[in-house]
This record gives C-alpha cells, structure tokens and sequence, in this order.
C-alpha cells in the first residue's frame, strides 16, 4: 500500500463518497465493490505518478503485469481497474471541475 496522509487518505474517501464533479468515481465503487475502495484509488494514484524512480528504464509488460497483480489484489477485473484509472486521470486533469 502506498503511504498517505490524513489529508489524502480523506480525500480518497471523500471521492469514494461522492464529491460534486466526481461523481463518475463513486458510481464505480457503486457498481464494482472492493474490500477498500479508498485504498483502490491510492493504488491507483500511484501507477499515475508513475510508479518509478527518476531515470528508471520501463519495461512496460512489466508495468502492466503490476497493475494486473494489483487489480486481483482489490478484485477488479483488469479492464476494470484501467477503465478507473482513466476515470481517475481525467479528474485530475480537470480538477476544476471537482468542487
């Protein structure tokens, strides 16, 4: 598990609540439960910073082979876990829209 802070273990929780803008997230969560959804977008986060050490070569079936260990690990299909990665990236984009 990645660390957090208080500050963003709530907010993984807020989004798993529902937050106006970012209601995609916690209609995920409604409709493919996981033993803990906050802890899913931690993991989540992760992989979208990049996961890597600076200056790190990518082996991306490796990559891939590591974000397939992690979505069995929070019971998600693989397409799953991608489909709320992408979810997750474009709230972040467009954090503006997150109230």
């Amino acid at each position: 598990m990645t660390c957090t802070t208080r500050v963003g273990l709530e907010m993984l929780k807020r989004l798993v609540r529902g937050v106006p803008g970012a209601e995609g997230i916690r209609d995920f969560f409604q409709e493919y439960k996981t033993e803990s959804a906050h802890r899913t977008l931690g993991e989540i986060l992760f992989f979208m910073e990049g996961a890597r050490i600076q200056g790190e070569p990518i082996h991306e079936p490796l990559c891939s082979f590591e974000q397939r260990l992690f979505a069995h690990q929070f019971g998600l299909p693989f397409n799953k876990w991608c489909q709320l990665r992408d979810l997750m990236e474009r709230h972040c984009r467009t954090d503006s829209s997150i109230q």
